[in-house]
């Protein structure tokens, strides 16, 4: 049956098909434990919104999505119990990636209104597709009628093609900013590094194709286990993203003669319509150690401090 498992254990009895349930979820709980010990070991201050986005997707969305399903699947606990836990990892999973993407691309868009209005896309579809996949979920689990598991198939599949079409949205921001710059920047290095972040959301984009493509074939059990790894590993892709963005910076900063384009960057930790972080990369850098330090890497506007709290950590760990 390709819809088994929306109402409560498997019925099917291949051995192979729930071993991969299992594979899903071993590589899922260890990807999220190996980037805890990541951040944690990683981030020296730990507050601001994208430290507090990629806790709390991998903690409260990644780790209980996939252990209600495991629950769900292989014991005789009640479905409601599964489902509540299902739903609560679901929420933070889905709509705290897409945070995280929000929080990163303050570092390559200086437009203020198009960043507000992702954050409104964000909130309008937090609305628009969790609130009433939930509803229909919980009365398909309680009612478990033909009609509602049909409904709850239908929402189910709206759902993941509007938020694979957000993420699918701030990726392509973000894609397009980067490519932007890359252009600008004659260093090798400096382009090999953008490839690298462009690569990574062009694969994470690839991820949610697939989802797409499972979720449209009606397996809901290989989809619903294969989420939680696909999620896992785009935690962990944004991990990465954040070292490479440090790596351009430091390398932009540190190298002599002239960068030939002008950067500024945005607070990782700030929402409002004033980022708490913002610098722009000097255009003339010079070789001379006489020259005015304003003149020299990064020229801070005022009041203001380039680094935000996580890149803080990110340098200090790789200068030591």
């Amino acid at each position: 049956d390709q819809l088994d498992g929306i109402t409560g254990g498997l019925k099917y009895s291949h051995d192979l098909l729930k071993m991969l349930h299992v594979f899903f979820i071993t590589v899922t709980w260890w990807n999220a434990i190996e980037l805890m010990v990541l951040v944690l070991s990683t981030f020296r201050r730990r507050k601001g919104l994208y430290f507090w986005s990629l806790v709390l997707t991998n903690c409260l969305g990644v780790v209980p999505f996939s252990l209600g399903f495991l629950i769900q699947f292989f014991t005789k606990v009640n479905v409601a119990v599964c489902t509540a836990i299902v739903c609560v990892g679901w929420v933070f999973m889905v709509t705290g990636q897409s945070m995280v993407l929000y929080s990163r691309l303050h570092l390559v868009l200086r437009d203020k209104v198009v960043l507000r209005l992702v954050l409104y896309m964000i909130a309008v579809n937090f609305f628009l597709l969790h609130v009433p996949d939930i509803v229909v979920s919980w009365v398909g689990t309680f009612t478990e009628t033909s009609k509602f598991i049909r409904a709850f198939n239908v929402m189910d599949k709206i759902q993941i093609v509007g938020f694979t079409v957000q993420e699918f949205i701030i990726s392509a921001l973000y894609i397009w900013e980067a490519i932007k710059l890359l252009r600008l920047r004659p260093d090798r290095q400096d382009r090999r590094i953008m490839y690298y972040l462009v690569g990574i959301n062009a694969a994470m984009l690839v991820m949610d194709l697939i989802l797409v493509s499972v979720q449209f074939a009606n397996y809901f059990a290989i989809q619903s286990t294969l989420q939680g790894m696909f999620y896992s590993i785009k935690l962990k892709l944004e991990f990465a993203v954040l070292g490479k963005l440090v790596d351009v910076i430091n390398h932009g900063c540190s190298r002599n003669g002239s960068l030939g384009y002008a950067m500024q960057l945005s607070s990782l930790d700030r929402i409002d319509e004033q980022p708490g972080v913002t610098a722009t990369a000097s255009s003339a850098m010079s070789s001379d150690p006489n020259v005015d330090d304003r003149r020299q890497g990064i020229m801070l506007s005022e009041g203001n401090i380039f680094v935000t709290k996580e890149f803080s950590a990110w340098v200090e760990r790789r200068h030591h």
